[in-house]
C-alpha cells in the first residue's frame, strides 16, 4: 500500500486535542485520519452530530415531562407483558389494537 501526504487545515485546538487523544490511544493521529477516511469510503457518508438544541416550543414541553417524571405524574408502566399494557389501555378507554 503506497501512503501519500495529505495537507489540511483545521482548528488548532481541535488538532492539539485530537493528538492527545490518539497519543493516549497509542495511535498517531495520521492512523485516525486515515481510519476515519476508510470509514468514510466503506460507507459513502459522512456523519456530522451536534448537540441536540430543542426549539422553545419543544423546550417547554420537555420541561413539563420532566416535572411529571419527577412528582410521578402522568406515567404509566412499566408493564411486564402485552396483556398487562392492554388492560391499562382498555381502562383508559383506548380500544385493544386487536379488537
Amino acid at each position: 500500500m503506497t501512503q501519500i501526504p495529505i495537507t489540511v487545515k483545521i482548528d488548532a485546538d481541535v488538532k492539539e486535542q485530537a493528538q492527545k487523544l490518539a497519543q493516549k490511544l497509542g495511535l498517531s493521529l495520521s492512523t485516525v485520519v486515515e481510519n476515519k477516511l476508510r470509514e468514510v469510503v466503506a460507507e459513502r457518508r459522512v456523519i456530522f452530530e451536534e448537540e441536540f438544541i430543542p426549539n422553545k416550543k419543544t423546550a417547554k414541553e420537555l420541561e413539563k415531562i420532566e416535572d411529571d417524571i419527577k412528582t410521578n405524574r402522568n406515567l404509566s408502566g412499566p408493564f411486564n407483558t402485552f396483556d398487562e399494557l392492554e388492560r391499562h389501555l382498555n381502562s383508559l378507554g383506548h380500544a385493544s389494537p386487536n379488537t
